[in-house]
Formats: structure tokens, sequence, C-alpha cells
């Protein structure tokens, strides 16, 4: 899941544009915890321990005992997916013992005689998460850390066999993804764009070597290079496109075209619609109806064992369809007043209208507790808020009720069966705190159509109003593409409004 979520914004879908009365999954019955944590000192360590400790709040026991089974078996991946889940969760409570377990796991890794795929794909996950978690200062650490992983697994892939050489094709190429990654937030975009060059050279050797799994990967590359070099190389990104895409065609034409070679067309497709339905949602359409066809020649062409490959895949089609008719709405909102506030409650603000935001620039942020992809969001809303707030921007969360608590022992919101109203506005004062947030939040009643009024479907949904209280920009999910197009109209806006001002006479 950390690696998926760096490829690109992420987002939590909702039923419908109705987000008000969305509810994150129930919790789930059964034992009492004091019933549950009598049971689990019973069991041997397994996953099932681990992850209930967790939920639990035990972070420390769960910790304890990890490494009492990692000090017996220090390579078995199993536990080190386990450090890995650990040391992630760590990063927020407790910053340095979650960078010392990763760089402890990394290091064991690295030293290992036999690595294997499995341990493989655990240093490419450690790799990944310390770009996107570990603070841009530390740039040359992370490098370090990179390249220690591509020799090993250079080395890796130069002594095995070709199957388990091809295994490692996929964590290497994670590796590699988040070097780029380290070079553009170093401001190197020469030296990513080289690191993708090369891996789109390599890739199209092995496809004109009639290597059938490489017009996957060279689809896999394309992507990634329009997804961080789009907005640097636009020409060299839309030729690796459509380089990706010819060969796919060509595959699929081909009379022993498998189950990949369809998923890896649509997966691109996909990738390209969702990019966008920001800009050219119009266009979007006709794209979607391909997609369609080609998952009906799918069906007309594979078993049904064959076919669940496509299942997600095409699930997926369907979700484009339903955010393209939620872009539309959002594409016609552009340039509207904005509907005033309804809330029941502020959180570290005190209560204000439209009326009271007449000469600021607005960010109005749909979020939940719950949402992950909200939570990865809070770091630019507090660069945000230090950089324009003096100048006029005005931070406000957007939010509801979800029937959660504050849990103290373990430092986070808690889902709970029963919360007063004043439990719950306590929780999102220390929730707030927590992620050290300077902006405040507002809580719209259970039965609202705010939300609906910004035809929000997804959150994180950022709307962004001028000093007059119109729309003048909509954004849905987490995403350095996001954040980057937000902070460009911040500042277009602010701008304009300082013109204005130093115009007049």
């Amino acid at each position: 899941a950390v690696v998926g979520s760096l490829s690109g914004g992420a987002f939590v879908s909702l039923p419908s544009a109705a987000w008000g009365y969305d509810d994150p999954p129930a919790k789930e019955k059964g034992d009492s915890e004091q019933e549950s944590s009598s049971k689990l000192a019973d069991e041997p360590f397994s996953r099932v321990v681990f992850s209930r400790l967790l939920s639990q709040g035990k972070g420390e026991e769960a910790a304890r005992l990890l490494d009492a089974e990692v000090a017996k078996a220090p390579n078995a991946p199993e536990l080190m997916s386990m450090e890995l889940q650990l040391a992630m969760m760590q990063m927020r409570a407790a910053p340095e013992a979650g960078e010392k377990r990763l760089l402890s796991l990394a290091k064991r890794i690295l030293s290992q005689n036999d690595f294997n795929p499995a341990a493989a794909m655990i240093l490419a996950q450690v790799a990944s998460y310390r770009v996107a978690m570990v603070d841009e200062r530390n740039l040359d650490n992370q490098l370090e850390l990179i390249d220690a992983a591509l020799s090993k697994l250079d080395a890796a892939v130069d002594a095995a066999p070709p199957a388990r050489a091809d295994a490692m094709a996929t964590p290497r190429r994670l590796v590699l993804q988040a070097k780029c990654r380290v070079l553009l937030a170093a401001d190197k975009p020469e030296e990513a764009k080289r690191v993708l060059d090369d891996m789109l050279a390599n890739a199209r050797t092995l496809v004109a070597a009639g290597q059938k799994s490489a017009v996957s990967s060279l689809s896999s590359v394309a992507t990634l290079y329009r997804s961080l070099l789009d907005d640097r190389y636009p020409e060299a990104a839309a030729a690796a496109i459509a380089e990706a895409e010819k060969s796919l065609v060509e595959a699929m034409a081909t009379a022993d075209a498998g189950v990949a070679e369809y998923s890896a067309y649509l997966s691109l497709k996909s990738t390209l619609v969702s990019s966008m339905l920001y800009e050219n949602p119009k266009e979007c359409a006709p794209l979607i109806a391909e997609m369609e066809k080609v998952i009906e020649d799918a069906k007309g062409r594979f078993n049904e064992n064959e076919l669940r490959a496509l299942a997600t895949i095409s699930r997926s089609v369907d979700s484009l369809k339903s955010r393209l008719q939620s872009a539309l709405l959002r594409e016609e909102l552009i340039g509207k007043d904005a509907p005033e506030i309804d809330a029941e409650h502020f959180v570290a603000t005190q209560p204000v209208t439209m009326a009271d935001l007449r000469g600021k620039v607005v960010l109005l942020d749909f979020w939940a507790v719950w949402c992950g992809p909200c939570i990865a969001t809070f770091p630019h809303l507090i660069e945000w808020h230090e950089k324009y707030s003096e100048r006029g921007l005005v931070i406000l969360g957007a939010t509801k009720f979800y029937g959660y608590k504050w849990d103290d022992e373990a430092n986070k919101a808690s889902r709970a069966e029963e919360v007063t109203t004043e439990a719950e506005l306590a929780m999102l004062e220390k929730f707030r705190e927590s992620y050290k947030l300077h902006h405040g939040f507002f809580v719209s009643p259970k039965v609202s159509e705010y939300s609906a009024a910004f035809a929000v479907s997804g959150i994180p949904q950022a709307v962004l109003l001028d000093q007059q209280g119109k729309i003048q920009l909509i954004r849905v999910g987490s995403g350095e593409a996001n954040a980057k197009a937000i902070e460009a109209k911040i500042q277009e806006l602010l701008a304009t409004e300082n013109s204005t001002a130093s115009a007049q006479p």
C-alpha cells in the first residue's frame, strides 16, 4: 500500500456525492479488549497476534515480541514485513524510533548472503517509504541507502538464474523510482531524467529481444516517466507513453497475447484518464469507451480464470466513469459562488460565514479522521499556512462526526460504539494537536447538502475560493501534482488581489 501510494495521488472514494452521509467500516464486534489480551497471551507469536496488539494500541508489547522473534530468525520475510509495518507506525508517534528501525531493517537485508525476492521487495519498500516520510534535509542519506539497495539488487540479478532475476525486476524498478523522487526533491531533474531514460532503454531492448514481460515493464516505466517528469519534459513524457501504447497494441494483436498485456494496456489508459479528469474531463469519455471495448474483446478471448485477473481493472473502469461524472460537475462549479458554510461546530477557530471570509483566499479541505490520504496532505496544509496566512490565505477543514474518540494510551483517534458530542470535539482538538496543524475545522450536520454542493465524491478534496467567494479550483486526492496545482493557484489568487490593490489610487 505504501509503495502504491508513491506512484501518484491517492484518495478515498465515497459511495455518492452525499459525502456527509458516508461512514467508514464499522468496528468488528467480538471479545472485549481485556478478554482478547488474555487470549493473546496464550497464543504463539504470529501475524494475527502482532496485528491485534497494534490495533489495541499496544505497540511496545508488539515490538518486544517481534524483536524476540527477529533475534531467532533475523532473515525471515514474514518478520521483516512486520518490522516494516511497525516502523511505519512508529514514524508518526516516535519518528526517531521509526527511522532507527527502518535503517536497522535495511542494514540487515543488505548484509544477507541469500538475497531472495521477498527480501528484495521489503528493501524496496523501506527505500520508498523513507523517500515519502523522511525530512528533505536527509536527501544525501536517502540516496546512500538507495544506491546500496541498487548495488545489492544488481549483484543478485547477475548471480541469479533467469526466473529469480525476473522476480527482482519489480523491486529494482521501485528503488529506481524512489531514486528519481529523491533527485527531483534535490532539484536535480536532469539526473532523474537520465535514470528514467536508462529504464526505458533497458525495457525497450528487452521488448526488441522478444521478452514478453518486457512490454508491461515498458508501460510501467512510461507511466512513471509521465507522473514524475511531465511538467518538466512534456514532449519526452508524451513520447514514452506513445511508445508504450504502440508496443502494447502490437502485443495484444498477437496470437499468444495474454491477460498481462491487456492488463498493462488498461492500466496505462486508466492512468491517462485519471490525469485528464481535472484539466480535460470532456476528452475522457472516448478513452473510457475504448477501455470498455478492450475489456469486451478480452471476454471473448480468455477463459473465466484468466478474466479474474482483469476483474479489478474492469471495476476501476466503472469507477472512472463515476469519477468522470463528478469531474464534469466540478468543472461546472468553477467561477460560481460558494454556498454558505453549513456547520454545527467549529474546532480551533471562531465561527465564520462567507461574509466574514470576503477579501480572503479560502482553502476548504474536505477530510475525515480515518482517511489516510487526507492525513498525507497535512504537511502541505501546514506549509501553506506558514507561507501564506499573513498574505490572506485562510484554511478550513470540513468534516463530520464519525463516532471517534481520542485514545490517550495509543495517542490516536479510535472508533467507539458510543461517543458524545463533547468527546468527539475533544478528539478533533487532540487530533489537530497531534499533527501540529495550524488551521481549524468545522463539523457539518449529519443531514447536510454542503459537500454535495461541491460535488464531493472522494476525499481529500481541496476547494479554493477567491476573495469574492467564488470557486476557482477543485482537486481530489493527495499527491505532489495536486499539491503543486493548489499552491500555484493560491499564489495566483493572492498576487491578483495584491496587484489590484496596488493599482488603486
